[in-house]
């Protein structure tokens, strides 16, 4: 089974310190990303029956002062009465976002007892783009109530997508689980570190490998998730 997705993103990256208006040359530039994704999402089993989900997408934007970083943080500051940001003027310079992905995730079923199980969820993938050239491995643990026929929570930068792979048929159920979940990535290339490929800009070394940890509670409901 297939279906298309769309999104509309927006991440935003400054220094530790946004109250200095100069560049800060040890932190990383300030930065803004806007870009759409158009995606394809095919489920399916392997021979031995181990869901499958494959993830294709596409990402077409920009980086620079037309991702309406500045503006967006720093209303939202004013809106919640918080400092402003004060080093925009030194973020990274407009240029292009054209980037592909491809990840694919597993799922493994441990029952319990009744609607209570527990489940495990490899994952891997690879991006390649003019902003992030990336590969990633990693896997979720989770157990919980109900669990969404889906391959796990996804944030916003995550290689599968962040709907986790659900679909309308899974829309009757609500539940909740807590998950713990790892990931390595390894980069090849971060403008958002790096600095403008085709202008001059601040910059800093990257770290090319990268390791998270993310833990969480998670309620899925039948059209929205909560997850804290």
């Amino acid at each position: 089974a297939w279906r298309p997705g769309f999104a509309l993103t927006q991440n935003i990256y400054t220094p530790r310190d946004t109250a200095i208006t100069t560049v800060i040359p040890d932190e990383r530039p300030y930065a803004g990303w806007l870009y759409t994704t158009s995606a394809l999402h095919i489920r399916g089993q392997s021979s031995s029956g181990t869901p499958i989900l494959d993830y294709w997408a596409a990402n077409l934007g920009v980086v620079g002062p037309a991702s309406l970083a500045d503006e967006s943080q720093n209303t939202i500051h004013r809106i919640r009465g918080l400092d402003q940001a004060r080093g925009w003027d030194n973020q990274l310079k407009n240029e292009p976002d054209i980037g592909l992905r491809y990840g694919r995730g597993l799922r493994y079923n441990a029952p319990i007892s009744g609607e209570f199980a527990g489940q495990f969820l490899p994952f891997a993938g690879v991006q390649l783009g003019t902003v992030q050239t990336f590969a990633s491995i990693g896997t979720q643990w989770r157990i919980g109530w109900q669990l969404p026929d889906d391959f796990g929570w996804r944030s916003i930068d995550d290689v599968l997508p962040s709907s986790g792979g659900r679909t309308s048929s899974d829309s009757s159920r609500r539940g909740w689980y807590v998950y713990l979940g790892v990931e390595a990535r390894y980069y090849g290339h971060n403008l958002l570190v790096e600095g403008n490929l085709l202008r001059d800009s601040h910059w800093v070394q990257i770290q090319p490998l990268l390791g998270e940890v993310k833990i969480g509670v998670v309620y899925s409901g039948k059209r929205w998730d909560v997850a804290y």
